[in-house]
């Protein structure tokens, strides 16, 4: 994770590539939210097929749509993820200041790198991002456990591996965004030794929404499984 290479992309091109990477998260997350939305309200319905954006997908294959469909889209979140801390590495130690500053001002609302100051009202609202991202993985999860255990169980052999796919794949993306993070504190203890400090202060708040997060998202989960039941 140190700066051991000597070639450096193109500052320009790499610090436009990091925001531009920050835009398609900030759009696949609104994407991901609404099309949980209407899934899991659909398949409350209890009737038909469940109409998600105009495409009518019967109950019996609505399961295998929403996991492949979340699954893909967490791997597109990853590799996203992996790309922006792999790009903060060929940023030279001149223009680290300026990529953290269009990292942390980004306008993603569930922006887990936000940072807007190091008073407590910026504190709490940048440190929001992780633990909504959690809550939103959960709510795609619980759109499909909305289905109910029955049509779930048609998979059969099919739905131990689908669903350790996504699962596996949703961690990674979590720690995708740890590794992002990680790569900042060890830069900027390198070359920004007293933004470094601040931004580890900040740790206490990212946790406390990361826990909250957390909780959120199991009640949501759990409360899904408890109406799909009924």
């Amino acid at each position: 994770m140190t700066k051991t290479e000597s070639f450096k992309l193109d500052q320009k091109a790499a610090l436009e590539s990091i925001v531009k990477h920050l835009d398609s998260l900030s759009d696949i997350t609104k994407w991901s939210i609404i099309f949980a939305a209407i899934f899991w309200w659909s398949s409350y319905q209890k009737h038909g097929p469940i109409d998600v954006f105009g495409l009518n997908v019967s109950r019996n294959d609505a399961f295998l749509v929403g996991i492949v469909v979340y699954t893909f889209v967490n791997l597109a979140c990853f590799f996203k993820l992996m790309r922006i801390g792999d790009l903060l590495m060929h940023i030279s130690d001149e223009n680290l200041l300026d990529g953290l500053s269009r990292m942390g001002t980004h306008s993603w609302d569930l922006n887990p790198f936000a940072y807007f100051g190091k008073d407590l009202a910026p504190r709490i609202y940048g440190g929001i991002g992780y633990g909504g991202l959690i809550v939103v993985w959960c709510l795609c999860n619980s759109s499909i456990l909305s289905l109910g255990s029955g049509t779930i169980n048609n998979y059969g052999p099919l739905l131990y591996p689908l669903s350790v796919a996504f699962c596996v794949v949703g961690l990674a993306t979590m720690s995708a965004i740890s590794r992002v993070r990680r790569i900042v504190l060890v830069r900027t203890a390198e070359v920004l030794p007293d933004f470094n400090s601040i931004l580890r202060s900040t740790s206490l708040e990212r946790n406390i929404f990361t826990v909250l997060g957390i909780i959120i998202g199991v009640t949501i989960s759990y409360m899904t499984l408890v109406l799909a039941s009924k």
